[in-house]
C-alpha cells in the first residue's frame, strides 16, 4: 500500500512539473504526427514503386505493421528509457538528490512516477495517431484488444524492470545511465520497430529474433495483422511473462543493495 500511495504522490508531482508549460502537449503531439507521416509516406512511396514486401510487411498492411511496432516501442522506451535510467543522475545535477534520499518517499515509486509522465504522453499522442491512421490511412487491427493490452502490460513490466536495474546501477556509477540510453538505441535498431527482421543477414537473424523487444513487437503484430490468439502466441507470452516477473524482482534486489550509496553518486 505504501508503494501505491507514494507512486500517486510522485506521479502527480512529475505531471505538474512536466506540464508546467502546457505548450508541451502541442509539441509532443506535433512531433509524433510528423514522425508518423514521415514513416507512412516513405513506405507508401516504396510500396507504390513495386516493392512486394518482406516478411509480414506488405503493401496492404504496412500501416498496421508500422503502427504496431512504433506504438509498442514507445511503451518500451518509456519503461526503460531516459526518465527512469537518468533519474538519480539528473537529481544529482539539480542538487536535489540528498533531499530525495532522506525523504520518506518510497524510492522505487519515485522512479515509476517519472515513467508515468511518459505514459501520459504516450496515451495522448498515440490516441490521436490511431485516430488519424483510421481516418486517413488503411489502418485496421484484426485481433483482440484485450490480448493486445496484455502484451502492453507484460512488456511494460518487463522493460521497466530493466529500467529499474539500469537506474540502480546509474546511482552507483553515473556513466551507466548513458550506457542504458545506448542499449536502448541498439535494441531499436535490432528489434524491427519500423521494418521486418528479415532484412538482417541470416547469421544474426536468429539472435535478433530472441530479443525480448523483438518478441513483444512480433506478438503484437501477429495479433493486429492476423488476429492471433493466446494459443498461437503462448510461447511469446510465457517468455515475456517470465521476464515481467524476473526483471522487476532483480531490479528491486539490486536497488535495495545500491540505494544507500546513491548519496555518493558521481564520487
Amino acid at each position: 500500500m505504501r508503494f501505491f500511495k507514494d507512486l500517486k504522490i510522485s506521479f502527480v508531482m512529475e505531471i505538474r512539473r512536466y506540464y508546467r508549460w502546457k505548450e508541451r502537449v502541442i509539441w509532443d503531439i506535433l512531433g509524433a504526427i510528423i514522425m508518423f507521416f514521415g514513416f507512412m509516406l516513405v513506405w507508401r512511396a516504396i510500396l507504390m514503386g513495386g516493392f512486394e514486401g518482406v516478411g509480414d510487411l506488405t503493401a496492404e498492411n504496412y500501416v498496421t505493421f508500422i503502427l504496431c511496432g512504433s506504438v509498442l516501442w514507445e511503451v518500451i522506451t518509456q519503461s526503460m528509457g531516459w526518465q527512469m535510467v537518468q533519474a538519480f543522475v539528473s537529481d544529482k545535477h539539480r542538487r536535489v538528490l540528498p533531499y530525495i534520499m532522506i525523504s520518506p518517499l518510497d524510492k522505487i515509486s519515485y522512479l515509476y512516477g517519472k515513467v508515468g509522465v511518459g505514459m501520459v504522453r504516450f496515451l495522448i499522442t498515440n490516441t490521436i495517431l490511431l485516430a488519424i491512421a483510421s481516418l486517413l490511412f488503411n489502418f485496421s487491427f484484426n485481433g483482440s484488444i484485450f490480448l493486445a493490452g496484455l502484451i502492453f502490460v507484460v512488456s511494460f513490466l518487463s522493460f521497466s524492470g530493466i529500467g529499474l536495474i539500469l537506474a540502480s546501477l546509474a546511482a552507483w556509477r553515473e556513466g551507466i545511465g548513458n550506457i542504458g540510453v545506448v542499449v536502448t538505441e541498439i535494441l531499436y535498431l535490432l528489434s524491427g520497430v519500423h521494418y521486418p527482421i528479415e532484412v538482417f543477414p541470416k547469421p544474426i537473424k536468429g539472435l535478433v529474433s530472441l530479443l525480448p523487444t523483438t518478441q513483444a513487437i512480433h506478438a503484437l503484430r501477429m495479433v493486429g495483422l492476423y488476429g492471433y490468439g493466446v494459443s498461437e502466441l503462448s510461447n511469446q507470452l510465457i517468455y515475456l511473462g517470465s521476464l515481467a516477473i524476473i526483471f522487476p524482482i532483480l531490479g528491486y534486489i539490486i536497488f535495495t543493495k545500491i540505494k544507500n550509496r546513491a548519496m555518493l553518486i558521481g564520487i
